[in-house]
């Protein structure tokens, strides 16, 4: 593990019992992220939408913690130490989690999808633009999408889309009105796509967000639009 930066929160990953264990070889780390000061805020990365940053607030102070930072340390790193006295919220502990546990359990979309949306370049931009800006209102998107596997380029995928947002997001006008806006252009920008179409696209209070409907639609987390060097047709990072 490298130097402690005091300016850095230190996030414990392990489970409690663990990290109490009475024996150091049976439980010898701890596993955590690390959330580095932010200069910018990015509703990108907000409410765990992006599977490799994930930005907060908390004390006033905008925060971002990469996955790559994720790290273990020895676990008697912590004796003669005590926690700070900073509440992250029950929201944000879970988002953590959440965010973390989706590295392993994050939606996978068929291929030809995948491929049509990084082809649309300008919508993606534009999508990505309009999150950037007011992506912190919105604690998701999700895709219910037909026919579910690979189909040739002359089908199209038919989809369903809701963006969920908190109860107090939509309880005041401001944030409300900003809220419904970014979900018109997300909609409007799919509608342009070869080969999508959209049937229905809302947003909607997390609280009507039902377990049926987790069932059946998918996270969409945003890596489509990460293509920056690459194109369509090689996404991939060249092994170096």
């Amino acid at each position: 593990m490298a130097a402690v930066d005091p300016e850095a929160l230190y996030i414990l990953l392990t489970q409690d019992c663990d990290i109490l264990h009475h024996d150091y070889d049976d439980e010898p780390d701890i596993e955590l992220h690390i959330a580095r000061p932010a200069a910018e805020e990015d509703g990108n990365l907000f409410n765990a939408k992006n599977p490799r940053s994930l930005q907060f607030a908390a004390a006033d102070r905008l925060y971002e913690i990469s996955m790559h930072e994720r790290c273990r340390a020895p676990r008697g790193c912590l004796l003669g130490h005590v926690p700070r006295e900073l509440n992250l919220g029950e929201d944000l502990i879970r988002t953590i989690i959440r965010w973390t546990a989706n590295r392993y359990l994050r939606s996978a979309f068929p291929d030809a999808f995948n491929e049509r949306l990084a082809t649309a370049r300008r919508s993606m931009r534009r999508i990505e633009a309009a999150l950037k800006r007011d992506g912190a209102l919105i604690t998701g998107i999700f895709l219910w999408v037909d026919p579910s596997d690979e189909i040739t380029p002359e089908e199209q995928y038919r989809i369903i889309m809701r963006l969920t947002a908190k109860e107090e997001v939509l309880e005041q006008p401001a944030t409300e009105a900003a809220a419904l806006a970014l979900t018109e252009t997300i909609g409007q920008e799919f509608e342009g796509i070869n080969g999508v179409e959209i049937v229905d696209y809302q947003l909607i209070s997390e609280a009507d967000f039902s377990l049926a409907d987790m069932r059946t639609m998918l996270r969409w987390d945003y890596d489509y639009l990460s293509y920056r060097a690459g194109t369509p047709d090689d996404p991939a990072p060249t092994a170096t």
